[in-house]
C-alpha cells in the first residue's frame, strides 16, 4: 500500500484514526502499569480468619480453601478510576496533542495485543470445545448472518414487530432448570416480609425490589415457578428497549437490527444456563441502566424524572441504585470537564460554568439526597450491615486477569466518548449528553464484574458496552468516508461482530436450544423448582415432634428455603436464607438463642454439623435417614424476637 494512498491516510493519519490508536495506547499503558503495581493493590486487604466464617461461605462461596478466590484488595476502585483516566485522556487528545506521531501508539497497541491476546469472555466454542463441529456450525451461522443482512437491507417499519415476536420465542422457553439456591436469595426475604418481619430486620441479598415482587406472588398465591417468567420477560423487554432506542437515534437504521441480535445472543446464550435461571443475572436486576439512559435521552439528563428514577432505584434496588447515582454525579463532572476543554483556543470561565450546572442539576442532586434519606428511614441504614460484611470479606472476589476482555471494553468506552466529542457539532446536545451518561452508567455497571471478576460476568454486563460500540460505528458511518475499501470495512464491521458473537457462543446456543426442545416436547415453557419430597417432610415432622419451631441449616442448594416454606415454618433471623450467613461468630449466638427458645436445628450435611454443633449447648441429638437434628429440652425462658438476630447483637 503506497504511503500516500487515501486508505493509508484514513487508517493512520486521519484524526479519528489517530484518536483510536492513541486510546489503544492508553489502554496498553494502563495494562502495564496496573500489573506492575498489582501486588500492592491486591495486598490492601486483611484476609478473614477461617474460624470466623460459616462453613457454607468458607467452602461453598469464597474458595479460600480451594484456591478459587484470589482476593483483589482495592482493585475495583483502582480500575474504576483508571477507566475515567482513560476517558479523560481521550477527550484531551481530541483537543490538544493533535500533532503527535501515530507510530508510538501503534507500537503500544501491538504490545497490548501480545500481552492480553484476544479472548471472548466465557466462550465455549471458538477457543474451547466443539472444534469437530466447525464445518456444520460455520455453514449454519453464515446462513443465519446472511438472513440478518438481508432483513436489515429490506427493512420496513412493520418488520420490527416480526423480529421482536421471533425473539420472544427463545426468551419465553426455558433452556435449563432454575437455580433453587439463587432464587432462594429472592424468595426467602420475601417470605420473611409476608410473615410480618420488619424490613429493617431482613437482609436483602438482591435488594428489596426483587424480593418485593416475590412477596406479591406470596400475597396473591401465585405459583412461585412462574416467577421465572419475570426473568424471561425482562430479557425480551430489555431487547425491545435497546432496539427501539437504536432505531430512533442511529442514522444508519440497519445497525439497530445488528445491535438487537448481538445483544440478544450475549444476554441469553453465553452462560452455562439461562440468564434468568440464576435470577441475579437477569436484566430485571442488572440492566436498569437502559431505563435511566432512555429517560435521559427522551427528557434530557437534567430533567427531574431522571433524578426521581435514580432515587427510586436507591431505595428499592439499593446496590445498583448506588452505582447509578455515582454514575450520575460522575457524568455531571464529565460533561462540565468537557465544556472546560472546549474547542482549541476557546476559553470557558470556570465559575459561570459551575453556576450553570448547579442550576441545571440541583433538583436531581436533591432528589438523590432524598433517596438516601428515605433509604435510611426504611432500612435503618444506607449500606446494610450484610453488604458491608460481604464487601470486607471479599467473598467470591477474583482478580481481573491480564487476558480478560475487560481491557478491550474500557477502550471501547473511551473511544466512543472521544469520537462523539470530536464530532460533537454533527449530533445534538441531547444525544451527546445521553451517550455521556450512558458511558458513566456503563463504567459503574462494571462494578458487578469488578467485584467478582469471573469472565462470564462480562456478557452479563455487556448490554451498555455493545450500545456504545454501535454508537461509535454509527458515528463513523455518518462521516461518509470517500475511500471505498474503508467504507467496506465499516459496512462489514457490525456483520463481523454478529458472526463472531454467534461463533464464540455456539456451545451455549446449542445447549440452550436443546433444553428448549426438551421443554417443548413436554409441552411446557419453564422447569419447576425442586421441592423436597413429602416423605422427607414427614420424616422431619416426626424427628422434631411436629414442632413449629424448626430451623434448617444446610449447604445444599435451596433446600433450607424449600423445607421452611413447604413445612410452613416461620422464618427467623436477619439473614434469609441460611446460606446468606457470612460469619460464624454471629451465627453461633443466633443458633444458641434458637436452641434456648426450644427450636430444633436440622441439617442433611454432616460437615456443616461438624463445624457448628461443637460450639452449641444442646441436650438431644438424633441422626436418622440422613438428617441430623439437635434440640435443647429445657423450656424457653424468653420469646424469640428480632433482638436475637445478629442485626442488633452484632451490628
Amino acid at each position: 500500500m503506497p504511503v500516500n494512498s487515501k486508505a493509508f491516510y484514513y487508517l493512520f493519519r486521519h484524526s479519528y484514526a489517530q484518536l483510536g490508536w492513541w486510546i489503544g495506547a492508553g489502554v496498553s499503558v494502563l495494562h502495564v502499569l496496573f500489573y506492575q503495581f498489582a501486588e500492592l493493590i491486591w495486598d490492601q486487604w486483611t484476609p478473614p480468619k477461617p474460624e470466623t466464617l460459616t462453613p457454607t461461605i468458607a467452602y461453598g462461596l469464597t474458595g479460600l480453601y480451594t484456591n478459587q478466590t484470589e482476593p483483589d484488595g482495592i482493585e475495583a476502585f483502582v480500575l474504576h478510576g483508571s477507566m475515567w483516566v482513560l476517558v479523560g485522556w481521550g477527550l484531551i487528545k481530541t483537543v490538544y496533542l493533535k500533532n503527535w506521531s501515530v507510530w508510538p501508539a501503534v507500537g503500544l497497541c501491538v504490545l497490548f495485543f501480545f500481552r492480553a491476546g484476544f479472548h471472548p469472555p466465557a466462550d465455549g466454542f471458538l477457543f474451547g470445545t466443539g472444534v469437530r463441529y466447525y464445518p456444520v456450525v460455520l455453514v449454519g451461522l453464515s446462513a443465519f448472518v446472511a438472513g440478518v443482512i438481508w432483513l436489515s437491507s429490506h427493512y420496513k417499519p412493520w418488520h420490527a414487530w416480526l423480529w421482536l415476536a421471533a425473539l420472544a420465542v427463545p426468551c419465553f422457553i426455558a433452556g435449563g432448570r432454575p437455580s433453587d439456591w439463587d432464587y432462594s436469595f429472592v424468595f426467602a426475604p420475601a417470605y420473611a416480609l409476608v410473615s410480618g418481619i420488619s424490613i429493617k430486620d431482613i437482609y436483602f441479598q438482591y435488594d428489596l425490589l426483587l424480593s418485593g415482587l416475590a412477596a406479591l406472588f406470596f400475597k396473591w398465591h401465585i405459583d412461585l415457578n412462574y416467577f421465572q417468567v419475570l426473568g424471561q420477560a425482562s430479557v425480551w423487554i430489555f431487547c425491545v428497549l435497546i432496539f427501539w432506542w437504536a432505531k430512533e437515534v442511529f442514522q444508519a437504521k440497519q445497525l439497530a437490527l445488528y445491535l438487537l441480535v448481538v445483544v440478544f445472543i450475549m444476554r441469553l446464550f453465553p452462560y452455562y444456563t439461562d440468564t434468568y435461571a440464576e435470577f441475579q443475572m437477569s436484566p430485571l436486576r442488572l440492566d436498569w441502566w437502559i431505563v435511566v439512559a432512555l429517560l435521559a435521552w427522551k427528557k434530557g439528563t437534567d430533567h427531574w424524572s431522571v433524578g426521581l428514577l435514580l432515587a427510586f432505584l436507591l431505595v428499592l434496588h439499593r446496590s445498583f441504585g448506588i452505582f447509578y447515582s455515582i454514575a450520575y454525579v460522575e457524568y455531571i463532572v464529565l460533561t462540565m470537564g468537557s465544556e472546560l476543554l472546549g474547542p482549541s483556543g476557546q476559553k470557558t470561565k470556570f465559575l459561570p460554568l459551575v453556576q450553570t450546572y448547579v442550576r441545571r442539576y440541583a433538583i436531581n442532586v436533591i432528589l438523590l439526597g432524598t433517596g438516601l434519606i428515605v433509604t435510611y428511614l426504611i432500612f435503618g441504614n444506607v449500606l446494610s450491615p450484610g453488604m458491608k460484611i460481604y464487601q470486607s470479606l471479599k467473598i467470591g472476589f477474583m482478580r481481573v486477569a491480564p487476558t480478560s476482555f475487560f481491557w478491550y471494553i474500557i477502550g471501547i468506552i473511551a473511544l466512543t466518548g472521544a469520537t462523539l466529542f470530536r464530532f460533537k457539532e454533527e449530533v445534538s446536545l441531547q444525544y451527546r449528553e445521553a451517550v455521556f451518561l450512558l458511558m458513566a452508567l456503563t463504567i459503574c455497571n462494571l462494578f458487578y464484574f469488578l467485584g467478582r471478576s469471573h469472565e462470564h460476568n462480562l456478557p452479563n454486563t455487556s448490554g451498555p458496552v455493545f450500545v456504545l460500540l454501535f454508537v461509535w460505528i454509527d458515528s463513523l458511518w455518518r462521516r461518509k468516508i470517500p475511500v471505498r475499501s474503508i467504507r467496506r470495512v465499516l459496512y462489514w464491521l457490525p456483520v463481523g461482530i454478529l458472526w463472531f458473537s454467534g461463533l464464540a457462543y455456539m456451545v451455549g446456543i446449542k445447549d440452550k436450544l436443546s433444553g428448549m426442545a426438551t421443554n417443548v416436547r413436554h409441552r411446557r415453557t419453564i422447569y419447576s423448582f425442586q421441592h423436597p419430597s413429602s416423605a422427607k417432610r414427614a420424616m422431619i415432622r416426626r424427628l422434631t415432634n411436629h414442632s413449629s419451631k424448626v430451623y434448617f441449616y444446610d449447604e445444599s442448594l435451596g433446600k433450607n428455603f424449600w423445607y421452611t416454606l413447604d413445612g410452613q415454618y416461620p422464618p427467623v433471623g436477619y439473614y434469609q436464607p441460611y446460606s446468606a450467613w457470612p460469619l460464624l461468630t454471629e451465627l453461633i449466638p443466633f443458633f444458641q438463642n434458637l436452641l434456648d427458645e426450644g427450636y430444633y436445628l436440622v441439617t442433611e450435611t454432616p460437615s456443616e454439623a461438624a463445624a457448628i454443633l461443637p460450639h452449641l449447648r444442646y441436650t438431644s441429638k438424633v441422626t436418622k435417614d440422613g438428617f441430623i437434628v439437635v434440640h435443647a429440652i429445657s423450656e424457653p425462658n424468653r420469646s424469640l424476637s428480632t433482638s436475637d438476630s445478629p442485626k442488633t447483637t452484632s451490628h
